[in-house]
């Protein structure tokens, strides 16, 4: 992928995998809360200090690298969507409906000059009527009269 597409998806791709780790997680929660209950009963408060500290420390470098893990969790899900039959049809018809779109614009734009071409061939008809009537009725004046 080139530096300024990769750029412009990775975003994307981080969302789609926060969502699916998300998922993933919370799934987990019935299991921790009953892990955390029986470990809360063994802890005491200078202890939870110190491993707040530590943590804090720890967590700016954490994040980048949580970030992009989560990157490549997306693109790989994104990727395993791309593959599915369903989005590969979808992609399809995307693609049919623009050709028709584009050939009903080519049909509407020739139709149209097709119709202003027989428009000024009508009304240059009529012109040519009106003038031979205009003409018929001064001969037929002329020999009445």
């Amino acid at each position: 992928m080139p530096r300024t597409q990769t750029t412009l998806v990775k975003p994307l791709y981080f969302a789609a995998g926060a969502t699916d780790l998300a998922v993933e997680k919370l799934r987990e929660i019935p299991a921790e809360y009953k892990r955390l209950q029986e470990q809360a009963k063994r802890v005491d408060a200078p202890t939870v200090r110190v491993a707040v500290e530590d943590y804090s420390t720890k967590a700016t470098g954490k994040a980048v690298q949580v970030y992009d893990e989560l990157v490549d969790r997306g693109q790989k899900l994104v990727r395993n969507v791309r593959r599915q039959k369903a989005t590969q049809v979808l992609s399809e018809r995307v693609d049919t409906t623009k050709r028709q779109a584009k050939a009903t614009v080519t049909t509407a734009r020739k139709s149209a000059a097709a119709t202003k071409t027989r428009t000024k061939a009508t009304a240059t008809s009529a012109k040519k009527t009106t003038g031979a009537a205009g003409d018929a009725v001064k001969d037929g004046a002329s020999k009445v009269g």
